[in-house]
């Protein structure tokens, strides 16, 4: 079966959209999500949003994510940030692979995704599918489903002046997280939620024997 048509104007909105991404950093924490303490700032980490093919190159577009230490308890978090608990790869990406995937092949999928520059394989896309951690909203845009995410996140590339980025807290306004002031309301979760161990600690780019913590979208 051949690949539906992709209209260029939708690869040029996707592809834009993710570039714009590249060097965005997320840098804020108003509390210690566990025990509502003061926090100070640790370190910066590179993250790894999307991986994309750029004029027949690989290219993998990083955010960078601050990462705090509770003055009170001692625990390790990550600023808010646009990443599922656990994915390499940023909201608006496993979104757009788990929505393409409701109606497609998972090998389908990963050639849709590489002809808007994305590269997902269809394992990943697979594992995104089975493990999706919410409900994705999508609608339909020039006859292809996309994510909500994705859109609510290219209208904001789309409308900033020529030249001037995207700042992290837009991003996740768009996003659909709460503001930063309201996020400090919300109770912290329950430890089983909240603790990683060392492995998944590594994964995300921690120090071995760290415990670090992820905020999650509402």
């Amino acid at each position: 079966m051949r690949l539906p048509a992709i209209p260029p104007m939708l690869g040029d909105l996707i592809r834009t959209t993710l570039l714009a991404m590249d060097g965005v950093s997320f840098t804020h924490l108003p509390a210690c999500p566990r025990c509502g303490g003061p926090v100070k700032r640790h370190d910066l980490k590179e993250k790894r949003f999307a991986r994309m093919r750029v004029n027949g190159d690989e290219k993998d577009i990083h955010v960078f994510v601050a990462r705090f230490r509770c003055r009170a308890c001692g625990g390790f978090w990550y600023a808010r940030e646009p990443f599922y608990e656990g994915v390499r790869f940023g909201i608006p990406v496993v979104d757009l692979a788990i929505t393409l995937s409701r109606i497609h092949p998972y090998h389908r999928t990963e050639k849709i995704l590489a002809s808007f520059g994305l590269i997902i394989d269809r394992g990943t896309i697979r594992m995104y599918a089975r493990r999706a951690q919410r409900e994705v909203p999508a609608t339909d845009l020039l006859g292809m489903p996309l994510p909500i995410s994705l859109l609510s996140l290219s209208n904001l590339v789309s409308r900033r002046p020529k030249g001037s980025p995207v700042t992290g807290a837009e991003v996740l306004a768009a996003l659909g997280f709460p503001p930063a002031h309201r996020a400090a309301e919300h109770p912290p979760p329950p430890p089983q939620e909240r603790d990683e161990g060392d492995e998944k600690d590594q994964e995300k780019g921690g120090d071995p024997g760290e415990k670090e913590h992820h905020g999650q979208p509402e």
